[in-house]
């Protein structure tokens, strides 16, 4: 038998009167992408990005000068990071592919160790440009420069919470050297100072978990440089590592389950991985020069796609791809707006579902009851198998069985036949 194609435009003009999402939901804890991190191999500090298991490590930066630590924004599309092309250190931004860069600070002192806000509308960062290494905060196209701290000591090494309402760093504003630096954490404004460590030695280079649940941070308390993690208030702090060498500049994973470091247990320093509790350390680098500072790129998981058309179910206007909208499924008992029913006939009133919506009419009930009467069948036409039993009146009167008419409905024509056959 012949088949039906049900109102096929129905989808597209929807479509067109909406836009048509694509699936850019961005939920984090994310999916683990690329690692982004710092290298000595070409003879100069250069960005490198490789996968998670250390494969296709790729130059990004290639540039005579030296450009060191990566950050990756939120959305994964672009990387911050800190290079002297133009005569001292300042901040630059690309894309993830390396392309685009631009500068952000321009300033005669040395600017490092940017991070991004969750929304990526700021870039949190520390300069010696006041004398000392204080925390500055800059929009991300530059504009809107902001000192956050204002001490005689250093103040270093600040990353964002997850949901953008801290800020933590590393100061050394308890101690009289370097050797009794402390992890801090403080609003986005500079406000509300609190400090997280309380140990003789030294805690640098916090990292928040995904969750925001947690702090990982690399310290010299048992000796010599390990990572470690706390919770996010300070409390619990547990040892990762226990190598003679040192472990540093922890990066969580934006799934939250791993961390990569960078140790020099292997004789240089390397990149490495291992689970959030420690356990599983890999190796990701092998090279005899230096590789520094990871950071791992976060991608959005996938979002629900029940009829696979590439748009997220939460923005999809029509789930099952039947021509129908959702919302007109819903307030129907006898559609779902998960099945493609649009060829289906629950009233059986011989004319199916997508005629029904296109009519206005209830599709539960026969006859159209509550919605437009249907014409009688033309005489001497009988019904065949799923064929509309007329159309409506009010809209295309007294049309014969074999007249077609073109309808406006929504700002779309439609092309409408009088007769429809299902494939049997």
């Amino acid at each position: 038998m012949q088949k039906l194609t049900i109102l096929a435009g129905l989808a597209l003009a929807l479509a067109v009167a909406t836009g048509t999402p694509t699936p850019t939901e961005a939920a984090f804890p994310g999916v683990n992408g690329s690692i982004a991190f710092e290298s000595l191999r070409d003879g100069n500090f250069e960005l490198y990005v490789m996968k998670p298991d250390g494969s296709t490590q790729t130059n990004l930066s290639s540039n005579p000068s030296q450009d060191t630590v990566p950050a990756w924004s939120a959305d994964g599309s672009q990387i911050a990071f800190r290079s002297d092309r133009d005569g001292n250190g300042e901040i630059y931004v690309m894309n993830a592919d390396g392309t685009g860069v631009t500068r952000l600070t321009n300033n005669a002192a040395s600017d490092a160790l940017p991070a991004w806000s969750p929304d990526k509308s700021k870039i949190v960062f520390e300069s010696s440009r006041d004398g000392n290494k204080e925390i500055y905060v800059i929009g991300s196209d530059g504009s809107g420069l902001l000192r956050l701290t204002n001490h005689s000591r250093d103040d270093l090494a600040p990353v964002w919470s997850p949901d953008g309402a801290k800020i933590a760093f590393a100061s050394e504003r308890d101690g009289t050297t370097q050797v009794n630096r402390e992890i801090y954490v403080m609003n986005p404004d500079g406000s509300g100072l609190v400090n997280l460590t309380n140990d003789p030695a030294s805690d640098g280079s916090p990292d928040w978990s995904p969750d925001g649940a947690q702090i990982a941070f690399d310290s010299n308390r048992d000796g010599n440089g390990e990572i470690y993690v706390m919770n996010a208030d300070g409390t619990g702090v547990t040892r990762l590592t226990n190598n003679s060498a040192s472990d540093g500049l922890p990066a969580w994973s934006p799934d939250g389950s791993l961390i990569a470091f960078h140790s020099s247990r292997d004789g240089n320093n390397e990149i490495y991985v291992m689970n959030a509790d420690g356990s599983g350390q890999t190796r990701l680098t092998n090279n005899v020069a230096h590789d520094f500072a990871p950071d791992w790129e976060p991608q959005p998981p996938p979002c629900p796609d029940n009829d696979a058309d590439t748009v997220c179910d939460s923005v999809d206007l029509d789930d099952d791809n039947d021509g129908m909208p959702d919302t007109y499924e819903a307030l129907h008992p006898c559609l779902d707006p998960l099945v493609d029913d649009g060829a289906a006939d629950p009233d059986s009133d011989g004319r199916l579902n997508a005629i029904e919506f296109f009519l206005g009419s209830n599709p539960c009930v026969a006859n159209a009851v509550g919605g437009i009467a249907e014409l009688p069948e033309v005489a001497g036409t009988p019904l065949q198998a799923g064929e509309s039993s007329g159309p409506s009146a009010g809209v295309v009167a007294g049309m014969a069985a074999t007249t077609a008419a073109v309808v406006v409905l929504s700002g779309a024509a439609w092309y409408i036949r009088r007769r429809f056959y299902i494939a049997g």
